[in-house]
């Protein structure tokens, strides 16, 4: 495994409302989870063939401080010690891709049902990831980003570029499996001792708190 940099960019500067007591999440942002209502339900980017060896979590201020990231980390960042295919997490509609001047890499978002999902920092996209283009769950969106590592930053929200929130409550039991799997193993002691969690802080859910995520 690469020794990790002393710095994971790119930041997210981008404003968040007023941080929230620990533990005090936005109930609107999680769907039912036992039987009626519950959707969108979605996977990881990724395919189990291609799990990162590390990830970072949301809320984390140590490479995101707190200004001018309101709350931290606004998203989960993925990594790898090679370029991996990102694939759609859900069927949706594309409602941004664009190559940003923050980092020049590509960052893609797609509708699915009332939230929105950010494939972000990828360093190619395929040719139809554009504007109102449908695509379907475990659909390649494109390849990860390098920053002497590859990576995606991953993140949800009700509004292009609004609050994010905790993914956890809308995965897949399989996916949510691999996830607190992939968190298990990430050999980051000076992240997780302060961050312990999938989401901490301001970005602490609800339903990660209720099961003991």
């Amino acid at each position: 495994m690469p020794d990790k940099p002393p710095k994971k960019p790119p930041k997210d500067s981008t404003p968040l409302v007023p941080p929230k007591p620990e533990g005090t999440g936005d109930l609107t942002a999680i769907p039912e989870q036992s039987g009626q209502n519950s959707v969108p339900v979605i996977s990881l980017p990724f395919s189990v063939a291609d799990t990162p060896y590390e990830m970072m979590p949301l809320g984390e201020t140590i490479n995101h401080p707190d200004p001018p990231n309101t709350g931290g980390h606004p998203g989960i960042d993925f990594m790898w010690d090679r370029s991996v295919d990102i694939i759609a997490c859900a069927n949706g509609t594309v409602i941004f891709a664009e190559k940003t001047a923050s980092h020049d890499k590509w960052d893609v978002y797609v509708k699915t049902d009332d939230i929105i999902i950010g494939y972000t920092t990828l360093e190619t996209v395929e040719e139809y990831i554009k504007v109102g283009n449908k695509i379907t769950a475990g659909q390649k969106i494109g390849e990860t980003g390098f920053f002497g590592h590859a990576m995606i930053h991953w993140e949800l929200e009700r509004e292009l570029r609004g609050t994010r929130f905790c993914p956890m409550a809308y995965l897949d039991e399989a996916s949510r499996q691999r996830i607190l799997d992939i968190w298990d193993k990430t050999k980051w002691p000076e992240m997780k001792g302060p961050f312990p969690h999938i989401c901490n802080g301001y970005y602490r859910c609800d339903f990660c708190i209720q099961n003991g995520y």
